[in-house]
């Protein structure tokens, strides 16, 4: 199938005309498409786009905006996730950096630019890497689309947000290291953390001891008990470091 995309170069150009004054229809006007075949279809998700904009700004309405945004990330995950995969997209899409970036200018700049403080300073060695996709764990829209996939759980995406102030359990101790090759320990992870919330200290030396297990225990297989149990087992029996 045929796809848009959006060079890393057109990208670093429109960023820096978008923080002054966003305009979607360039980056329609710039986007290249590769690939061969009938063109994807992305009307599921242009589609589902006026309902997430609807609860970024019932969200931009609570005391959480100022504290939170993380939480907001996981509220759009699910819609996020259920639309791109409602278009029934080629897995090269998907893989493909362009498509991202392609897909953060023209329809999702508004939650991009809002999310993430760097691209206020107008810095692009600042806020380049959440939009340039070069890091699939780190650029936004990546990184929501995967923390949606993940927390799916008998049909609904409530473990993607059922935690507040969240980043540093999705970004550092899900998305970024290989818990997240097995969907049911991370939904096992964030199902536990949302229960029995650690400190940061206590977290990140869970996260440590789980990641060094993974190496050698293939969990990607696990079943949800089996994952609850696994998580269970690294979990401290009080608040104090796990050692």
């Amino acid at each position: 199938m045929r796809y848009p995309i959006l060079t890393v170069e057109v990208t670093s150009r429109l960023t820096r005309w978008f923080l002054d004054q966003p305009a979607p229809v360039l980056a329609e006007e710039n986007a290249r498409w590769v690939g061969a075949g009938a063109e994807v279809n992305l009307k599921p998700l242009d589609r589902l786009l006026p309902t997430m904009r609807e609860l970024h700004a019932a969200f931009l309405k609570t005391p959480e905006v100022k504290s939170d945004a993380d939480r907001f990330e996981g509220r759009i995950a699910g819609p996020l996730h259920s639309a791109i995969t409602a278009c029934e997209l080629p897995p090269e899409a998907l893989d493909d950096p362009g498509f991202w970036r392609y897909l953060a200018l023209t329809r999702f700049w508004w939650f991009v630019s809002w999310r993430e403080k760097a691209f206020a300073t107008g810095d692009a060695r600042k806020y380049a890497r959440y939009v340039d996709a070069k890091n699939q764990t780190v650029t936004v829209l990546v990184r929501t689309f995967n923390r949606g996939r993940l927390s799916i759980r008998d049909g609904n995406y409530d473990l993607a947000y059922e935690a507040p102030k969240a980043t540093d359990l999705w970004q550092s101790h899900i998305l970024g290291v290989n818990t997240s090759y097995s969907p049911e320990v991370t939904r096992a992870l964030a199902d536990r953390y949302a229960r029995d919330r650690l400190p940061a200290r206590s977290l990140r030396a869970v996260a440590r001891t789980m990641n060094r297990t993974n190496t050698n225990v293939v969990t990607i297989e696990y079943h949800p008990g089996e994952a609850a149990d696994y998580v269970d087992s690294h979990w401290p029996a009080s608040s104090e470091d796990p050692d």
